[in-house]
Protein backbone atom coordinates (compact mmCIF):
# COMPACT_ATOMS: atom_id res chain seq x y z
CA UNK A 1 0.00 0.00 0.00
CA UNK A 2 1.12 3.46 -1.08
CA UNK A 3 0.70 6.77 1.10
CA UNK A 4 1.55 9.07 -1.42
CA UNK A 5 -0.35 11.77 -1.67
CA UNK A 6 -2.10 11.20 1.48
CA UNK A 7 0.66 11.91 3.95
CA UNK A 8 2.62 15.04 4.78
CA UNK A 9 5.29 14.78 7.01
CA UNK A 10 7.31 17.60 8.50
CA UNK A 11 10.26 17.59 10.41
CA UNK A 12 12.33 20.75 12.41
CA UNK A 13 15.37 20.64 14.52
CA UNK A 14 16.65 23.21 16.34
CA UNK A 15 20.48 23.87 17.15
CA UNK A 16 19.82 24.24 20.65
CA UNK A 17 21.37 26.40 23.44
CA UNK A 18 25.26 25.05 22.92
CA UNK A 19 25.93 24.65 20.08
CA UNK A 20 26.43 27.29 16.68
CA UNK A 21 25.31 24.82 14.11
CA UNK A 22 22.68 22.04 14.28
CA UNK A 23 24.08 18.71 13.83
CA UNK A 24 20.44 16.63 13.30
CA UNK A 25 19.47 14.88 10.57
CA UNK A 26 15.90 13.43 9.19
CA UNK A 27 14.86 11.56 6.20
CA UNK A 28 11.72 10.81 5.31
CA UNK A 29 9.49 8.47 2.72
CA UNK A 30 6.07 9.74 2.27
CA UNK A 31 5.24 6.63 0.13
CA UNK A 32 5.68 3.98 2.88
CA UNK A 33 5.29 6.48 6.10
CA UNK A 34 8.53 6.18 7.18
CA UNK A 35 10.11 8.93 9.44
CA UNK A 36 13.83 9.08 10.62
CA UNK A 37 15.40 11.87 12.92
CA UNK A 38 18.99 11.14 14.59
CA UNK A 39 20.12 13.96 16.76
CA UNK A 40 23.67 14.96 15.97
CA UNK A 41 25.91 14.11 19.11
CA UNK A 42 27.19 18.24 19.53
CA UNK A 43 30.53 18.45 20.51
CA UNK A 44 31.87 16.10 18.63
CA UNK A 45 33.58 16.29 15.52
CA UNK A 46 31.56 15.79 12.33
CA UNK A 47 28.49 14.95 14.22
CA UNK A 48 26.37 15.92 10.93
CA UNK A 49 28.02 13.51 9.31
CA UNK A 50 27.16 10.98 11.87
CA UNK A 51 23.56 11.34 11.88
CA UNK A 52 23.26 12.14 7.96
CA UNK A 53 24.94 8.77 7.70
CA UNK A 54 22.57 6.94 10.28
CA UNK A 55 19.51 8.43 8.66
CA UNK A 56 20.65 7.37 5.06
CA UNK A 57 21.93 3.53 6.26
CA UNK A 58 18.43 3.21 8.31
CA UNK A 59 16.07 4.35 5.31
CA UNK A 60 17.99 2.48 2.62
CA UNK A 61 17.89 -0.64 4.88
CA UNK A 62 14.18 -0.43 5.53
CA UNK A 63 13.38 0.81 2.23
CA UNK A 64 15.73 -2.30 0.69
CA UNK A 65 13.87 -5.24 3.39
CA UNK A 66 10.45 -3.79 2.71
CA UNK A 67 10.73 -4.35 -0.75
CA UNK A 68 11.61 -7.67 -0.41
CA UNK A 69 9.11 -8.35 2.62
CA UNK A 70 6.62 -11.45 1.52
CA UNK A 71 3.13 -9.15 2.53
CA UNK A 72 1.16 -11.66 5.11
CA UNK A 73 3.82 -14.05 5.29
CA UNK A 74 4.03 -15.53 9.26
CA UNK A 75 7.12 -15.61 10.67
CA UNK A 76 7.23 -19.07 12.23
CA UNK A 77 9.90 -17.80 14.96
CA UNK A 78 8.25 -14.95 16.04
CA UNK A 79 4.60 -15.29 14.88
CA UNK A 80 4.68 -11.66 13.50
CA UNK A 81 4.13 -11.10 9.86
CA UNK A 82 6.15 -9.23 7.55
Amino acid sequence: MSLDGKLEIYGITDVGRKRAHNEDTIGNDCELGIAILADGMGGYNTGEVASAMAVSTILEDLLENLRHAKKGHIDEETGFSE
